[in-house]
């Protein structure tokens, strides 16, 4: 996955809060907080608390978020990304076997 570094006015990308991460996401797919919600089928207010930090949501709302916009679930989460190594594997392998993780954003993220 071709991915940068990228520095904003307001915070460096990889000190972004899971908050953050889901509030970028939201806003690259060009959506306010009352469609994405939606979309995923909670209440604004919901989407309100987890991108300030308030709450957290649940796996299947990370899942439907990650679809909408496109973003990797596991970079929601964590901010980081797996990527495959040299062996060039599809699959997401443990470590040792190929899989490094990466801390750079994907590229679609840049343009945010």
């Amino acid at each position: 996955m071709a991915c940068m570094v990228i520095q904003t006015a307001d915070r460096d990308p990889l000190a972004w809060t899971v908050g953050e991460r889901f509030r970028k996401a939201r806003e690259l797919i060009g959506l306010d907080q009352e469609t994405m919600a939606a979309a995923v089928g909670v209440a604004r207010k919901s989407i309100s608390r987890w991108e300030n930090n308030v709450s957290a949501p649940r796996r299947p709302v990370i899942l439907s978020w990650a679809l909408r916009t496109g973003v990797p679930y596991e970079w929601l989460l964590t901010g980081e990304v797996a990527v495959n190594g040299p062996d060039g594997g599809g699959a997401i392998a443990g470590p040792g076997a190929g899989e490094q993780k990466s801390r750079c954003l994907p590229l679609l993220l840049a343009a945010a």
